[in-house]
Order: C-alpha cells, then structure tokens, then sequence
C-alpha cells in the first residue's frame, strides 16, 4: 500500500495553501496527492486553477520559482480526473494504488500527450499549451 505521507489530507492542503508545508511533503507523490484532493473536492477548472496556482505560489515561496510548468501541472490535474471519474477512489492511497503507472512512469503517460519539444517550450511553462499528439 503507498503512504503519500504521515499528515492527513486536511493539514496537507492546509499546509501547503499556507506556503509552510514541509518540502518532504511535496515530493512526486505529494503533487499527485494535492491533485487527486483538488480533482476530488472541484469542478476541473477549478481544481486546475487551485492547483497550479497554489503549485505556483508554494514554489516561489520555496525560493523555486523555475520550477514550476504550468502544462505538466495541468496534464496531471487532467488525467487524475479522468481516472477519477472512471474509478472513483475513497482515498489518494487507494487511487495511487489503483494507478500505479501515474506514480512508477508520469512523464510517459504525459508523452503520450505531449511531445518534448512542446514542453520544453517558454509558452508551456507559463501558461495551459494544447496537446501536439493525443487529446487530454
């Protein structure tokens, strides 16, 4: 069974919305938790916007402005929906769980969509790029 971590869901987001959550807690696994909480609880755009706005906020609070890609960000959003919405879960463990390729192969699943070279791009960084291969 995959733990995304020792705190709950609510300190979790709460921490995070904050800008105070450990960065131990922010890690791969914990971007897919902060989705599939926002997916789970929003509308997608809304759950699109709280997350990467929130993503972006948290990482330049860390000092990481750079790090932050708006169309990776919104990629994953997306497809933890869809996945949602065919298999609901009661929790972020039991979706990881029931979603093993999101968490062991990511950039794959997000390659199929999107080609590299549009992801490297400035404008995919900063702002929601359409996919150049398969629709999302």
């Amino acid at each position: 069974m995959t733990n995304v971590s020792t705190l709950d869901d609510q300190t979790f987001i709460s921490q995070f919305e904050a800008c105070t959550l450990d960065p131990e807690h922010f890690d791969h696994l914990g971007h897919l938790r902060l989705g599939w909480l926002y997916a789970s609880q929003n509308a997608l755009p809304e759950a699109i916007s709280k997350t990467c706005d929130g993503i972006r906020r948290y990482a330049g609070s860390l000092g990481a402005h750079d790090k932050f890609h708006y169309t990776l960000t919104e990629a994953f959003v997306r497809l933890i929906a869809l996945r949602e919405a065919d298999s609901p879960a009661t929790s972020v463990d039991q979706f990881l769980e029931q979603n093993a390729d999101i968490v062991d192969n990511a950039l794959a699943l997000i390659h199929q969509h999107y080609s590299e070279g549009l992801l490297e791009t400035h404008e995919a960084k900063n702002q929601s790029v359409e996919p150049d291969r398969l629709p999302l």
